[in-house]
């Protein structure tokens, strides 16, 4: 078969640009694909729908769309042939070849030697010369690329835009997420001063905290209402000891009610 290295390195490259080709095509469309879900994620979960279990599902069905893709990718990814496959792809490309490559390929495989085959072996090496790579469709491979770019560029432009941008992606998704546990494993907190009706007089600072037994959120929010009806709501971040603080006095005679909100879920009142 020493004889034939020729034939093998000259199909192997054609192997590879033929694979090459095919893959990147792949690629692009699988690409695509998750770009035009990555493009609604940024319209549909950017916090505008509510519900935690909404935002969930649909949290979840990207995800699982990803990882689909990730494991068709490799399902579908074009792989080495044996060289008999690939000089049956060239003879095809080439058109007129009159399956020289196929019998001379076979001939030296099988170390057939006649004036015959090595008339053929001989004339197969010259159709090697052709330039078989350039008869390769590429029309689709460009076709996706052009789309890709499109979509990538659309993916990027709407990510950065403060409506449907990739920070209130994640934000919302930890939201979710935090909901959902807390749903299912309700955190467990307490509020300072307790809940009811507290006296305090003029200019006296009251500390209101929210506390979280174990792990909570991130954020929470503290609203207050007059008796008027007006209320204003502070957005605390959670400290690294669990807790939402805020200090409140007055140098005014007034009533207020505050609770806590965070995540879906709202505290009793405190007078």
């Amino acid at each position: 078969m020493t004889e034939g290295r020729d034939f093998q390195q000259r199909i192997e490259r054609f192997s590879g640009v033929r694979r090459h080709l095919l893959n990147a095509t792949l690629v692009y469309r699988l690409s695509g694909i998750a770009l035009v879900a990555g493009i609604a994620a940024l319209v549909l979960l950017s916090g505008w729908l509510h519900g935690v279990f909404v935002n969930l599902a649909l949290f979840a069905a990207l995800a699982i769309l990803l990882a689909g893709l990730l494991i068709y990718c490799p399902v579908k990814w074009s792989r080495s042939r044996d060289a008999l496959y690939e000089a049956f792809v060239m003879e095809q490309l080439a058109g007129k070849l009159n399956s020289r490559l196929i019998s001379a390929w076979d001939f030296l495989a099988n170390d057939w030697k006649t004036p015959l085959t090595l008339a053929v072996i001989e004339q197969a090496r010259n159709d090697l010369n052709f330039a078989f790579e350039e008869k390769l469709d590429q029309t689709q491979r460009n076709l996706r690329r052009k789309q890709f770019a499109v979509l990538l560029a659309l993916f990027i432009a709407i990510g950065l835009t403060p409506w449907f941008g990739f920070g209130r992606v994640k934000e919302n998704f930890l939201q979710t997420w935090a909901a959902a546990l807390d749903y299912l494993f309700p955190v467990q907190y307490s509020v300072t001063p307790d809940f009811g009706q507290h006296i305090h007089r003029l200019n006296e600072r009251v500390n209101v905290a929210l506390q979280f037994e174990k792990e909570g959120y991130s954020q929470a929010r503290l609203v207050a209402q007059t008796p008027d009806g007006k209320s204003e709501a502070t957005e605390l971040t959670v400290d690294t000891q669990g807790a939402a603080r805020r200090t409140i006095t007055s140098d005014v005679e007034t009533e207020y009610t505050l609770h806590f909100e965070f995540g879906q879920r709202r505290t009793k009142e405190i007078n």
